[in-house]
């Protein structure tokens, strides 16, 4: 074998030989008449180019047959006119592989022979057909690798194809195509069906082949992980079960067989024993299903169903621990539903007799705390008790006891006072409790009690609490007071020289129903008036006293009680003074008066009938301020006082 350098030196070398040897004939011919003509070389008979002009097929020029049988022949071959470089690894000169480049093109050889003495020989041949296009020389089947089931990769052993080819793929089902990869996986719609697989081969200047592989039946796939299964709940009559198929892979749909003794009692997820099942073998089959994918059915092992378990409450105690008293058992509600019976204990010991759900306690149960027990049985259940919480301590009642009494004046700012009597046994220790319209008076619990502004109108009485060691705490209550009336008068007679402040009366706000022409005034210490009031006609008449007064007088007034708040401040107002939050509300108030020839009003700040005290004035004079404005006024928060005078009634309109 020569190198393709070698080849094309020994190549170019013949043709410039044979090329000189036809040159030279010529020229003899044509310069030498004389000169003696040579035998020429002559070619085999029906010289042609041979083989099939077929990609990868092998064309050749013959090297024999010769005249004379040294010649040397040589070629230079041409495709489509084209002198053709041989590729690297390229057969002898006289042969030539057909490429994949030439597909549809014409292969021609320019033919040289020559041999010493002879004159060359020259030819130019030319294939019969174009090149056409190569079949493959190797195509082998395919083979499926793997095993063909549901979920389950197949793959494909293709071979080896000669020469090297591109691979398509067609996975079919039924003459479908399912899959163009070089793997398929069957689904579960495809199980029982039969599959194969085509490869094509394609090459540059080839003709495509396929080849199809034998069928193969897709089979139904395995469970990968397919647990035993677990019951879960007490294995007991009564219990409710639940089974508990575990975790498939794949997942899958599940249906139970519950059996009892080998024979199947349930198709559902859940399982409660009966009564009459005790004492036999439970066990469940799970059955796992999913398309594509073989059954499967696994079993737990047998389990005995014990006895049911109630499910029942403390029973509670009705009554009160008391000698001569009756108690109630209260069982409550078992589940499921028991026979019960009952078992009464004194401080946990059970008492001889006592069995039912009532129980009327003896002087033998004094100072011992009670308690009940109830046992509930039932068939295929276990028996169970339960014991309720103990009573307190059993007492006696007193046996002789007398309800508390009262004294006092039932007027506000009075004390009551509270009396108790002799109980039988003699208490060791009482309490006391006042009450308004028989509710409890917050912080009253002494024997004596002020009454106040709250108890105005209302009935009071007391309770009185006895407590003895091994004696029911017991509670009588007085009869109750008369109606709380306001407070008592302060001064009730006239004193031109006046009432002594701190001695003969405090200091403080007083009102007195008086009558037309009622003077009074605050005095200091000479008797001079600090503050006086006069009624110009009948009415309500309000002062305050200070500390720092020396006296108060008072002529034609009548009686002064200390002003209270004890009743919802009016709305409607006549003639007099009110107390704007104590007598009357505040707010905008009109009046159609007046009624008589002269209306008068004044709006207060206080009540030490003093000129600092008035903050406006109807009728004004000169130097008065204020919002009076004859038939209306307002009253807001900041005033204290409201008086008036032959204006009618005042009536409030709004805030």
């Amino acid at each position: 074998m020569h190198s393709r350098t070698e080849r094309r030196a020994a190549r170019a070398q013949r043709a410039t030989v044979a090329a000189l040897a036809t040159a030279a004939v010529i020229i003899s011919s044509l310069t030498s008449t004389a000169a003696f003509a040579a035998d020429a070389v002559t070619a085999p008979a029906d010289l042609a180019i041979a083989g099939d002009t077929t990609v990868g097929s092998t064309v050749s020029i013959p090297a024999t047959g010769w005249t004379p049988g040294e010649a040397a022949v040589s070629v230079v071959w041409s495709v489509d006119g084209t002198t053709y470089t041989e590729p690297e690894g390229q057969a002898a000169d006289l042969a030539l592989q057909v490429q994949p480049g030439m597909l549809g093109k014409t292969i021609s050889a320019d033919v040289t022979a020559t041999a010493d003495g002879f004159t060359p020989y020259a030819q130019t041949l030319t294939a019969a057909e174009p090149v056409a296009a190569g079949e493959f020389t190797t195509a082998p089947q395919p083979i499926i690798v793997g095993t063909p089931r549901v979920d389950s990769p197949l793959s494909v052993n293709a071979g080896v194809w000669e020469p090297v080819a591109s691979l398509s793929y067609a996975w079919k089902i039924g003459g479908a195509t399912v899959g163009t990869a070089g793997s398929f996986t069957p689904t579960a719609a495809q199980q029982g069906a039969a599959v194969s697989v085509t490869v094509t081969g394609t090459a540059d200047g080839y003709n495509s082949a396929s080849q199809t592989s034998a069928a193969v039946t897709i089979g139904a796939a395995a469970f990968a992980v397919k647990p035993v299964p677990a019951i879960a709940g007490s294995v007991r009559v009564g219990s409710k079960l639940t089974a508990k198929p575990g975790t498939w892979a794949p997942t899958a749909s599940f249906s139970y067989s519950w059996k009892v003794s080998g024979a199947q009692v349930s198709t559902a997820s859940t399982f409660t024993p009966a009564a009459t099942q005790r004492g036999k073998g439970l066990t469940l089959t799970v059955r796992a299903s999913r398309a594509g994918y073989t059954p499967v059915t696994q079993t737990t092992k047998a389990v005995t169903i014990g006895y049911g378990v109630f499910v029942a409450p403390a029973p509670k105690i009705s009554g009160s621990p008391i000698i001569g008293s009756t108690l109630t058992a209260n069982a409550g509600t078992w589940s499921p539903w028991a026979s019960k019976s009952y078992r009464w204990l004194r401080n946990g010991v059970g008492i001889t007799g006592a069995t039912g759900a009532t129980y009327k306690v003896t002087s033998l149960d004094w100072g011992k705390k009670l308690s009940v027990r109830v046992t509930g049985a039932r068939t295929a259940y276990a028996t169970k008790s339960v014991t309720s919480a103990s009573t307190a301590y059993v007492v006696k009642r007193f046996t002789g006891t007398t309800a508390p009494t009262i004294t006092g004046t039932v007027r506000v700012n009075s004390i009551l006072s509270a009396h108790r009597t002799s109980w039988s046994p003699l208490v060791t220790s009482y309490t006391w409790q006042w009450k308004r319209n028989g509710v409890s008076i917050a912080g009253a619990t002494g024997s004596a009690y002020r009454l106040t502004t709250a108890d105005y109108g209302k009935k009071i009485t007391v309770v009185f609490t006895g407590r003895r060691g091994g004696y029911l705490t017991t509670s009588r209550v007085s009869a109750a007071t008369a109606t709380v009336i306001g407070p008592a008068p302060a001064v009730t007679k006239d004193s031109i020289s006046g009432y002594r402040v701190g001695t003969q009366i405090k200091a403080g706000t007083y009102y007195a129903n008086a009558p037309e022409g009622c003077i009074w005034a605050r005095l200091d210490s000479g008797g001079n008036p600090i503050g006086f009031g006069f009624a110009f006609t009948g009415g309500r008449q309000i002062v305050t006293i200070r500390s720092t007064d020396y006296g108060f007088g008072t002529i034609g007034c009548g009686s002064w009680t200390p002003l209270l708040k004890l009743t919802t401040p009016a709305v409607t107002v006549g003639n007099g003074v009110q107390a704007v939050g104590t007598t009357m509300q505040a707010g905008h108030y009109v009046t159609t008066g007046p009624t008589g020839q002269y209306c008068y009003y004044e709006v207060l700040s206080g009540f030490g009938g003093t000129d600092a005290e008035l903050i406006s004035r109807w009728p004004a004079t000169d130097g008065d301020s204020g919002a009076s404005t004859g038939r209306e006024v307002f009253l807001d928060s900041t005033v204290k006082g409201f008086a008036s005078y032959d204006c009618g009634t005042w009536t409030r309109v709004g805030d």
